[in-house]
């Protein structure tokens, strides 16, 4: 996006709207500055008509997918400690052959976490969990089968296949096949993942040992209307009732969801790119992201008070594999089932193009 400015300015003069940028490096850390970023530059922010979040958003097939809106995430470590406990090692790993005698808070950990989610970990057991849950609506449905503009709707175009090969994995949870249904989870749904579990002797070969602790660290997504401090009393409500006072939970991060109009003038502009490029694309409702994976970015701090800017994010191009090995972007374009994935020169074309379109707006 940097040699998109420069490139402007070295062939127009000057841009044809003012710029603020805001560069965020904490994403992994929940992006924990933000809302003090934004309490401290208000005024400033208070300027801006809209944000744009430039990102490729062509998938394998060429087909373009902007981003309107974040779920939300909360991140959370949970311990069971022998000390916390009272019963089993509590200060340091014993020998194995103790569990003759002793308790173990590894297997307790492990019932714990098995009252979280259902046998297939698919559902979460937690009580009250789904009640505040407003998603779909029906303008959410009808832009899944009907699209916006020359949009092409999200139900024709959807393809699992593609994400299966690119994800490598041979089928979805509950053996799910139907594109709807597909859909309707990865976008309304919401999870408790467990993104890793450690104690005790970890290393290669063998080491007898009842370790005193056990953590493990979860992501959970949710949608709206789910709040993120009722979802987290909810958690450590149901620990307790489960008996299991002694278990530890920290909340290391997250924020809350953020809706936006799919029709707002950054969107419009975005659609208008696509349109001008002859790319074809679809719309997902705003709790969706690009590439659909992973859709949770801390668009609330934008989105809701006090700036309550409108927000579209997406360009020409197209980039995968998020958190993997092997993430990448296209640098040269070819063509594909639903037209050209354009490389990294049609990208800047394309982001160039927004803020063009927009300042007509």
């Amino acid at each position: 996006f940097l040699n998109v400015f420069e490139s402007i300015q070295q062939a127009a003069g000057e841009l044809p709207i003012n710029l603020i940028f805001v560069f965020e490096g904490e994403e992994e850390r929940g992006s924990v500055s933000m809302p003090k970023f934004v309490r401290d530059y208000e005024q400033k922010l208070r300027r801006a008509d809209g944000v744009y979040f430039p990102i490729c958003s062509q998938d394998r097939n060429g087909l373009a997918r902007p981003s309107l809106g974040s779920e939300g995430i909360l991140y959370i470590e949970l311990e069971t400690n022998g000390a916390l406990w009272g019963r089993g090692p509590t200060q340091f790993g014993v020998h194995g052959g103790l569990k003759r005698i002793l308790d173990s808070p590894a297997w307790r950990h492990i019932k714990m976490l098995s009252t979280l989610v259902s046998d297939d970990g698919n559902r979460v057991e937690i009580e009250g969990w789904y009640d505040d849950v407003a998603v779909p609506s029906e303008e959410d449905l009808r832009l899944l089968k009907e699209g916006y503009r020359h949009s092409t709707p999200a139900v024709e175009v959807f393809d699992p296949e593609i994400l299966k090969e690119m994800l490598k994995v041979k089928c979805f949870k509950g053996d799910l096949e139907r594109p709807e249904e597909i859909l309707r989870e990865m976008l309304f749904s919401t999870s408790f993942n467990l993104d890793g579990i450690w104690g005790g002797w970890t290393g290669p070969g063998t080491k007898t040992l009842l370790p005193h602790k056990v953590m493990s660290k979860h992501n959970i997504r949710f949608v709206p209307k789910q709040d993120i401090d009722d979802l987290f009393r909810k958690i450590r409500a149901h620990l307790d009732g489960h008996g299991y006072e002694d278990v530890a939970l920290r909340r290391l991060a997250g924020y809350p969801w953020a809706l936006v109009d799919h029709k707002n003038p950054v969107a419009e502009s975005l659609y208008d790119v696509f349109e001008e490029f002859g790319v074809r694309y679809t719309i997902y409702p705003p709790v969706a992201n690009p590439v659909l994976t992973s859709p949770a970015w801390p668009a609330y701090v934008f989105a809701g008070e006090p700036l309550k800017l409108p927000i579209a994010g997406g360009a020409l191009g197209h980039g995968g594999l998020a958190h993997s090995p092997n993430e990448y972007i296209v640098v040269e374009g070819c063509e594909a089932k639903y037209g050209y994935i354009h490389g990294l020169e049609g990208m800047e074309k394309s982001m160039a193009s927004v803020l063009y379109h927009f300042a007509q707006r």
